[in-house]
């Protein structure tokens, strides 16, 4: 088999063989950047698509963060009602879904929160913190296949 192709090389004229080696460098060329190239070229498009949506995610939590440094805590509302009614009250009036509420030793609440859109519940917390008196102990946003989140918090009464 080698021996008929040396035997085919050499039959050719010199000005083919510099046409076929020719031919055979754009080959090479053009299997580096099918193979290589594009592949790469589509892994980064994919990536810079995900920086740009955590840094918009990232942008809308720190101007959350920045609105709620810059209020002032307004009177309780309600403080004599018992806790899990006044979160289940103002989740309600927020269009969120309480899925679990277990009272802490303290007097605070942890709670639960499935499904929901981050800046919701970030504006919820807000809310609380603001207007019915309460202080976040403990945060955690679990994001989900469907880019909505699970909270979980720990809430206390603020002590005046």
């Amino acid at each position: 088999m080698m021996q008929s192709l040396h035997e085919m090389w050499v039959a050719r004229s010199p000005r083919e063989r510099v046409m076929l080696g020719g031919l055979g460098i754009v080959l090479l060329v053009l299997g580096y950047v099918c193979l290589a190239l594009f592949p790469s070229m589509h892994f980064r498009d994919r990536a810079i698509e995900r920086l740009t949506m955590v840094q918009q995610t990232g942008t809308q939590i720190r101007q959350l963060v920045s609105s709620l440094s810059r209020s002032v805590p307004a009177a309780t509302n309600g403080q004599n009602e018992a806790l899990n009614v006044r979160l289940a009250r103002s989740a309600a009036a927020a269009a969120l879904q309480l899925a679990r509420y277990e009272p802490e030793a303290d007097g605070g609440a942890a709670i639960t929160i499935e499904n929901v859109q981050s800046a919701a519940a970030l504006q919820w917390l807000a809310m609380l913190e603001r207007n019915d008196g309460l202080k976040i102990r403990r945060l955690t946003m679990e994001p989900s296949s469907t880019g909505l989140v699970t909270l979980q918090a720990s809430l206390i009464e603020r002590k005046s």
